[in-house]
């Protein structure tokens, strides 16, 4: 049973590393997005 909780918190780990954001850096913001802003909601 204590392997199986282990490789269980091992898998995640792993998975959730391996899914991190990058980070941009410098990166410029473009212009023009490729797809259409639409205001939903005001609160």
């Amino acid at each position: 049973m204590k392997e199986l909780v282990l490789a269980g918190v091992s898998l995640a780990l792993a998975a959730s590393h391996a899914m991190g954001q990058i980070n941009a850096g410098d990166q410029k913001p473009e212009p023009s997005v490729p797809f259409n802003m639409v205001q939903v909601t005001t609160l």
